[in-house]
């Protein structure tokens, strides 16, 4: 037997150390072809802010900013740059580590881009990282704002059993809505809240003519979210879970998470620590003050109303039981006490020299002023700025206020679901014929198209109903073509009947943007005085010249009309215009909020070609108009308009914004050391019954009495 021969094992010799491998070693198809996107992208974004650096430079506001800014954007382009040709290889155990890192990591990243992009200096960027020199409450909004990020974050790292994806895709979502939030500021002149959710889609319609502008900061956004992109990229072993069992485990993750979250957004948490986001200005009382994600978060729990506290059916009728509605006055024909009744509720249309002294080539609202025979005139304040016109119509036609509802709630899109009292409803009562409006924008829009009919509207025209052919200022429907619309549906209907007519219109010329060229409109009134031009104000005050001729041209009309008749006339806000021109003309270092009420004054006139008692110096809210249009009218009030003509006498003014007393003083609507606290808190009972316990609602208070 031959024995076996033994061979001796060979050593294998170690590897050696291989810097390009251990770089780049962690290669294949897919993460070829994302450098190469990555690589197109970040070129691109140079480029393009290259080729747009004069803009961006005026973006910045300041010198300093923008160089500081560009000084950050050149060196994040560069650093991603860079990253994309790295791809390491590190062993499972230190990418696991570097996976935990990174997790700590991002969301302190993600913080800083939202802010940086909501912040408009570089003061105001340092002030975020920061730590000493700052009162608890500062440190606590940052914390309240990272816990969010970290819930949204660990949501999406959860349901995608990826820390990369997961975190790719809720940074995504975070710094997209940092970036549409200063569009929707540019365009509108307020910040984004829980609410607009509703009405996105009216909101892109309007927003059809609108041009995004180049901002330093949206580039800087953008290039600080691809390098966080680019960085997840090149992590290893990013995966959770690797079995059925394990990534159940993963589910109830989610579900942990989202439970957490309802409770800090639902249950009160972040109401303990903000107890109230002021809505004057969104962006500079809310998001500059408490940061983006706590800011968006705690409007959520606003966007939902609530029982007042104390509210049950005697509590209402104790109030309602003060007052008693007074019988109506049918009409027989067109009379004095039963006039046709026109409500133009004009877009955008303000007196901008209400803000502060400045002068005009011309006086652009030359006829408007003047009018003062058989008129009644005065400024009203409305609840919204530059945008939610709706708003302003809920408030005239119903006579209840936005301070009794959660900010930023549009009542025609979430609210109006039901019949529900109203000017139309009462003059309904009144025997009046047509009761009809008419807006030449899709009837979608704010779900006016529900909203108007439940209201007590017989018929709701658009641009597509109306008679007579369209004529544009710009590209939207002229106020010529509205009233010349309005006056021959009116005669239509008075070939059917010898009733009064009562004919609604929300008008669109004068919406924003106006900062845009057009082939068929060149400005003509101009700002002087100012330090700088602005093109936006320009174009926004000779839009307003064309507003009042269109307005001349219908009172002339009316004057020589036989059949008595009422006209209310009020812009539904003011416009949004150039941030540098509201802090030229206004004090733009007062923190007050009394003072920004300066910016949702509007003038309005109610006008008649019969005589009516004048009045002049008028200061309102929108809730009280329709007590001075039916007043005029000698119209008959019911126990609600009693009671706010009451409330007017102790608080002239009242809107979302907070209120105005009979002392000049100025409070929130939750302020309980107000002395009209009490006042305050009846108002919203009633709206409440009114609005949300239909079927314990007091008909009879909110409607004439039956006869």
């Amino acid at each position: 037997m031959v024995a076996e021969k033994e061979f001796p094992l060979k050593k294998t010799p170690p590897t050696p150390f291989n810097l390009k491998d251990y770089l780049f070693g962690h290669t294949d198809r897919y993460a070829r072809i994302r450098a190469s996107i990555e690589f197109i992208l970040l070129l691109a974004l140079g480029i393009l802010a290259y080729v747009n650096r004069a803009a961006l430079a005026q973006s910045a506001g300041t010198k300093h900013t923008f160089t500081t800014f560009r000084s950050v954007f050149i060196l994040a382009l560069f650093l991603g740059l860079v990253l994309i040709f790295l791809h390491p290889n590190f062993s499972q155990t230190a990418s696991r580590i570097l996976n935990a890192l990174y997790l700590i990591a991002v969301p302190v990243y993600v913080y800083l881009t939202m802010e940086m992009t909501t912040t408009i200096t570089v003061k105001g960027v340092s002030r975020m990282v920061r730590f000493f020199g700052y009162s608890v409450s500062h440190h606590t909004y940052r914390l309240l704002n990272l816990l969010i990020i970290c819930l949204v974050l660990a949501f999406f790292v959860l349901l995608t059993n990826s820390v990369r994806v997961g975190t790719e895709i809720a940074a995504g979502l975070l710094v997209v809505f940092a970036i549409v939030n200063l569009y929707v500021v540019d365009f509108r002149g307020a910040a984004i809240t829980a609410a607009d959710l509703a009405v996105v889609g009216t909101a892109l319609d309007v927003a059809g003519g609108y041009t995004p502008k180049m901002y330093i900061r949206v580039f800087q956004a953008i290039v600080n979210l691809l390098l966080l992109l680019i960085v997840a990229g090149r992590l290893r072993y990013t995966r959770i879970s690797k079995s059925l069992k394990t990534y159940l485990i993963n589910l109830l993750g989610v579900a942990a998470v989202s439970a957490a979250i309802f409770y800090v957004i639902f249950s009160g948490f972040l109401a303990g620590y903000v107890k109230r986001i002021s809505y004057f200005n969104t962006m500079k009382y809310g998001y500059r003050h408490y940061g983006t994600a706590l800011t968006f978060s705690r409007s959520i729990a606003d966007a939902f109303p609530s029982k007042p506290e104390n509210y049950s059916q005697a509590s209402v009728q104790a109030i309602a039981g003060r007052y008693d509605s007074e019988a109506p006055t049918p009409a027989e024909g067109v009379s004095t006490e039963n006039p046709n009744i026109l409500v133009i509720v004009n877009e955008a249309f303000s007196d901008l020299h209400e803000l502060g002294d400045f002068e005009t080539t011309e006086n652009e609202m030359a006829f408007f002023d003047s009018l003062t025979e058989n008129c009644i005139s005065g400024v009203s304040y409305a609840s919204v700025l530059g945008g939610r016109t709706a708003n302003t119509e809920f408030e005239i036609l119903t006579g209840h206020s936005m301070a009794n509802l959660p900010f930023g709630t549009v009542p025609f899109q979430i609210y109006i679901k039901d019949d529900m009292p109203s000017l139309a409803t009462l003059l309904t009562q009144q025997d009046y014929a047509g009761r009809f409006a008419f807006h030449p924008c899709p009837k979608k829009n704010y779900n006016r198209i529900h909203a108007y009919p439940f209201l007590g509207f017989e018929t709701f025209y658009d641009n597509k109903d109306v008679p007579l052919k369209r004529t544009n200022v710009r590209t939207f429907y002229s106020d010529e073509a509205c009233y010349n619309n309005l006056e021959a549906i009116c005669e239509e209907i008075r070939a059917a009947t010898d009733q009064p007519i009562f004919a609604y219109n929300m008008t669109m010329q004068n919406h924003s943007p106006y900062n845009e060229e057009y082939d068929n409109f060149t400005s003509d009134v101009h700002a002087v005085g100012l330090s700088q031009t602005y093109d936006d104000v320009d174009q926004y005050l000779s839009l307003i010249k064309i507003s009042d001729e269109a307005l001349k041209d219908l009172i002339g009309r009316l004057e020589a009309l036989e059949e008595p008749t009422v006209i209310l006339f009020v812009g539904d806000h003011q416009p949004s215009l150039s941030t540098a021109f509201y802090d030229e003309v206004i004090d733009a270092e007062s923190s007050d909020p009394a003072r920004d009420m300066i910016q949702y004054r509007v003038p309005f006139k109610i006008w008649a070609n019969f005589d009516i008692e004048e009045q002049t110096g008028i200061v309102t809210s929108m809730n009280y108009l329709q007590l001075y249009l039916l007043d005029a009218c000698k119209a008959p009030r019911t126990g609600y308009q009693q009671f706010l003509a009451d409330l007017r006498e102790k608080v002239p003014v009242i809107t979302g914004n907070g209120y105005i007393g009979a002392d000049g003083g100025f409070y929130q609507a939750d302020d309980t050391e107000s002395p009209y606290y009490d006042l305050i808190q009846d108002y919203n009972l009633l709206q409440y019954n009114a609005m949300f316990d239909k079927g314990n609602r007091l008909e009879n208070f909110f409607s004439y009495a039956e006869e």
